[in-house]
C-alpha cells in the first residue's frame, strides 16, 4: 500500500493522507483530493506535485 500525505506536497495546514494500493490509485486519490479541496484543475496538477 502506498501513502502520501497532503503537508508532503507543501500543504501544511491540510492533514489529508491520500492512499493506494498501487502508485496509479495513489496518484488518483490525491489528485481528487486536490481539486475537491484544494480547487485546482487536474489539468493543472503537473509532474512536479508527484514528485513531491
Amino acid at each position: 500500500m502506498f501513502s502520501l500525505a497532503c503537508r508532503d506536497g507543501g500543504v501544511t495546514d491540510c492533514d489529508y493522507v491520500a492512499i493506494g494500493m498501487t502508485e496509479e490509485e495513489l496518484w488518483r486519490d490525491r489528485t481528487e483530493h486536490i481539486v475537491k479541496v484544494h480547487g485546482m484543475k487536474a489539468g493543472d496538477i503537473t509532474p512536479q506535485f508527484k514528485e513531491s
